[in-house]
């Protein structure tokens, strides 16, 4: 089975199309996966894209659309590392891709630009999207290619009910997964993590990251990734079923880190306290 997605025969897009989405490097500057702006400190994101990169080694880029450096308006882009392990979902399967969702904290906040912005979630189910506008986005390319292109792509699809999707996937479409694809283009080798973006019918047009790029056909099949979507779409994890766990997940460690802050400011005022008093 694919576990790394690209974007194949995308069109490309604008600097600032898609400020939400960030591309995840190693600390070697080797991209790997992509992520989406939920806080100026928070990044969503794919699990499957952390079984042989640790955390102390991933570098989360935004700002950037282009691969190419004289296409890159100046300051645009910001880099910064993580400051804690990443949370994937405690049920995540790496062999059937299910709960394929994880929580990035940056170590340096974010500052938010015309280049760089979060993103809204959904909180209902996703029947609101079907059949509906989606782009899935990336800096990916067709499966026969090996280079990656100069600009972020981005691929206009379709979201599809789960009966659609279990019928055209025989196995592997499990819960917690939806299925998107269209009639040229879709995701396919390279950029898993990234945004499936839709637009709600009911809340005046805006976009919503709906989906996390998870897996694509599978590598042996007739129907590769990227070729022949309509028979074969894209999967992406639901990030409507996963609304809870991630404002759960979000709070809960927000708690933790200002408890911490709260007991390290404690215990310096204590200290000081202490020396004034015994000296």
């Amino acid at each position: 089975m694919e576990r790394t997605l690209k974007v194949s025969d995308g069109q490309s897009t604008t600097a600032t199309e898609f400020p939400y989405q960030v591309q995840l490097q190693t600390d070697r500057g080797a991209p790997f996966c992509s992520g989406i702006i939920l806080t100026a400190h928070i990044i969503l994101t794919a699990a499957h894209c952390f079984k042989s990169t640790t955390w102390s080694e991933v570098r989360v880029l935004a700002g950037k659309q282009s691969q190419l450096e004289v296409n890159t308006p100046e300051g645009s882009i910001q880099k910064r590392s993580l400051k804690t392990r990443v949370l994937s979902h405690e049920e995540y399967d790496n062999e059937t891709i299910q709960h394929d969702i994880a929580l990035l904290w940056l170590k340096e906040s974010l500052d938010f630009t015309s280049y760089i912005k979060n993103v809204l979630i959904p909180n209902n189910e996703i029947a609101h999207f079907l059949n509906a506008d989606a782009v899935v986005s990336g800096w990916g390319a067709a499966p026969d290619k090996k280079s990656r292109p100069p600009n972020l792509l981005k691929a206009n699809v379709t979201v599809y009910s789960d009966t659609t999707c279990k019928n055209k996937w025989t196995t592997g479409f499990l819960d917690g997964m939806t299925c998107a694809g269209g009639q040229v283009a879709d995701a396919c080798k390279g950029d898993s993590g990234g945004p499936l973006t839709c637009t709600h019918q009911n809340s005046s047009r805006k976009a919503f990251a709906c989906g996390i790029v998870s897996f694509g056909s599978f590598e042996n099949s007739t129907v590769p990734c990227g070729k022949n979507v309509a028979q074969k779409p894209g999967i992406y994890t639901n990030v409507t079923k996963y609304y809870k766990w991630i404002m759960h997940k979000s709070c809960e460690t927000r708690y933790i880190f200002l408890t911490l802050f709260i007991q390290k400011s404690l215990t310096i005022k204590y200290l000081q306290v202490f020396r004034v008093f015994f000296t």
